[in-house]
């Protein structure tokens, strides 16, 4: 597939073929790449990939998706983009502890495996 609409196109149909999303979600062109994410079928393994994006705006969708795993979560979450920060904590599989760093002044001191010895050490 080289037609650039056609790419945004399959890149948003939810009946694109995984494999064809996948491949899309590392195509060089970053509409392409963006529109991927808003894919509801869009697989884990692809958003984390994504979470690795240059583009705020791409990071801001992986950050978004309901499919994006913990472990990009955990990396998004220290993203120098504050609105890709404001939408990891919105997300549903953003774990109860990535939170609670937040709250406790982590986006801008102490780092999350700080935080998770001391809530470990806590009784």
């Amino acid at each position: 597939m080289t037609n650039r609409p056609a790419k945004h196109l399959a890149a948003c149909d939810p009946q694109t073929p995984i494999k064809d999303l996948i491949e899309l979600a590392r195509d060089t062109d970053s509409g392409v790449r963006y529109w991927a994410t808003w894919n509801p079928n869009m697989p884990a393994e692809a958003l984390v990939e994504l979470a690795n994006d240059i583009s705020p705006g791409i990071r801001t969708a992986v950050a978004r998706h309901p499919n994006t795993p913990a472990e990009a979560l955990i990396k998004l979450v220290k993203d120098e983009t504050l609105n890709v920060v404001h939408w990891v904590v919105r997300n549903p599989n953003c774990p109860a502890v990535l939170k609670l760093w937040l709250k406790a002044g982590g986006y801008a001191g102490m780092t999350l495996a700080e935080f998770m010895a001391i809530i470990q050490e806590t009784p």
